[in-house]
């Protein structure tokens, strides 16, 4: 399970860093080029397609979302901790010539 879930963990943490740069780009466009008119952007993660927000909004509420996305792997990780399958990605007491690790 493990093996499957830091893999998780890292794809949801590269989201969430790939919307806070977009984060960042929507702030510093509109603090420096567009004195303060920030355009709207359809709001897709929320479930609403007609729903539309200001563009800081809406980043701002999908790193809220993946926060607390990665926030609940890192501790199911957490929680597999004492098991020999984090240390090994095999099952509790498996080795690797062992049948029980194919």
């Amino acid at each position: 399970r493990t093996c499957l879930e830091v893999p998780a963990l890292e794809r949801d943490v590269a989201a969430r860093a790939s919307v806070a740069a977009k984060l960042e780009h929507a702030l510093n466009v509109r603090n420096e080029i567009d004195a303060g008119r920030v355009p709207p952007r359809k709001l897709w993660c929320c479930g609403d397609e007609s729903a539309e927000a200001d563009e800081i909004e809406g980043y701002a509420l999908e790193i809220l979302e993946l926060n607390e996305v990665v926030a609940a792997r890192i501790e199911r990780i957490k929680g597999m901790g004492a098991s020999s399958e984090l240390r090994t990605g095999l099952p509790t007491g498996a080795t690797h010539g062992d049948e029980r690790s194919r």
